[in-house]
């Protein structure tokens, strides 16, 4: 026992980590970040499992019946995009971004492990950048009254898909880079891993 935390029991008083308020946000960060990776996981499958109907359906309509979807090749193309933005965010959460640790492999544990949180952080700022830089688009999209070619719904409704990832991929690269930088586990960063558990 450390003489701070032998005063700290003399005293009454509680430790930070272990106070209520704080132990209360962590669980209510817990819950957030749980519900949030089910949206995320969710809305991925239910787009890929809609893409993959429409696809199925389109092509066997234009061999059996000589027929198709006028607007599936663009609800597919649109749902791409939504699943690649979105499924960034998921593989920021999980550490699967592609990466070059050459330099963090050969590293010192510690000097690793901060390395790799600032190029997190780093990450986060670009998509911070990007996110801004995004929501300009849809303004301007959404100001112009543009649609698409043939659903012919508002294109800012695509675009959305732009600031809504990258938002998230902040999130989760910041999420991350503060988790090393603040751990005191100095455990070598590596592997795909999961920020929820």
């Amino acid at each position: 026992m450390t003489r701070a935390s032998a005063t700290r029991r003399v005293s009454g008083q509680t430790p930070a980590r272990h106070h209520p308020v704080v132990a209360g946000a962590r669980t209510a960060l817990a819950y957030a970040d749980r519900a949030l990776r089910l949206v995320e996981e969710g809305v991925i499958a239910l787009l890929l499992a809609v893409a993959a109907l429409v696809v199925f359906y389109d092509v066997s309509s234009r061999f059996l019946f000589s027929n198709s979807l006028s607007w599936g090749p663009e609800f597919v193309r649109y749902s791409i995009i939504w699943m690649v933005f979105l499924g960034g965010s998921v593989a920021a959460r999980r550490g699967i971004h592609i990466s070059i640790d050459a330099l963090a492999s050969v590293l010192p544990t510690r000097i690793s492990v901060w390395l790799v949180g600032m190029v997190m952080l780093a990450s986060a700022g670009f998509c911070a950048y990007l996110t801004w830089l995004a929501l300009d688009f849809v303004e301007q999209s959404a100001r112009f009254g543009q649609r698409t070619s043939s659903m012919r719904i508002p294109l800012w409704w695509v675009i959305m898909a732009i600031p809504i990832g990258c938002g998230l991929m902040t999130l989760r690269f910041t999420e991350r880079g503060l988790s090393l930088l603040l751990s005191r586990k100095q455990e070598r960063p590596g592997g795909p891993t999961d920020m929820a558990g």
